[in-house]
This record gives C-alpha cells, structure tokens and sequence, in this order.
C-alpha cells in the first residue's frame, strides 16, 4: 500500500497548498500556513476526525513542503484571528481490509472537512478514486 500513501501525501499536499495560499478575508482571518499531518493505517471505525492518536508517522508543512516529524507532533490548535488556529491538523489513514483511505483536516474550532477514498487496483497498480465528502464543520 505504499502507493496509495504515496497519493494520500500528494492529495494532502495539494490540499495544504491551496489553503496556505488563500490569503483570507476581513471575517474569517486567513487560514494557517503550517500544518501537522497524521499518517497511519487503521480502519474507519477508528478514523475520527483530523487526529490520530498514535499515528505511526507525523509530518510538518511549511512553505510547500513536507518534512518528517516525530510522530505525534500536535502543532498549535489556539485561534489566531477569526475562524482559524494558528496551524492546521490533517490525517491520513489507509484501511487495507476495507479497501478505503480517509483524509481528515481541521483549521480551526469550526471549520474542517473529512473524505473517503475507494481503493481500487487495476494493471498499474492501487489508485484512489470515488472522493467522498464524509463531514464538514
């Protein structure tokens, strides 16, 4: 399943990317620049939100880029200015019995989203498809 983590790093990636460029508005504030991201396998049932308790890797974002952490780094959760915390907290699980992957974040008391991914295997190999929105604060 190396793979498919390798797709949940990019998607989670991307994701950040995006968030880290918007430069926010008057209400909301802007969103964080850092975030945290939880890797590990396990199943949805054990899946909550955008943290996971003992992941098995942890990793930093910061300017673009993805750099390993101590697993269980936690970031700063304290609001900022508007809607946000100081730095975001992402999750990325993989449940290989199932078949599915799940990508969860959280950037502020209120504001986060949670997906669910079909694992499907074909000749070249295990890609995601099928994104579900699952939650969303």
């Amino acid at each position: 399943m190396d793979d498919i983590k390798t797709q949940l790093l990019k998607t989670c990636r991307e994701m950040m990317d995006a968030l880290a460029g918007d430069p926010g508005d008057e209400i909301l504030g802007a969103p964080p620049k850092v975030f945290y991201l939880d890797f590990a396998y396990m199943s949805k049932s054990k899946f909550r939100g955008s943290r996971i308790e003992n992941p098995l890797e942890t990793y930093r974002y910061q300017n673009g880029s993805l750099e390993k952490v101590e697993p269980g780094t936690a970031g700063n959760t304290k609001p900022i200015r508007g809607s946000y915390f100081s730095g975001g907290h992402f999750a990325a699980a993989i449940d290989k019995k199932n078949k599915y992957a799940y990508i969860g974040f959280q950037l502020g008391p209120r504001f986060g989203r949670g997906f669910r991914y079909k694992i499907v295997t074909g000749k070249e190999g295990n890609t995601l498809a099928d994104k579900e929105k699952l939650w969303m604060s």
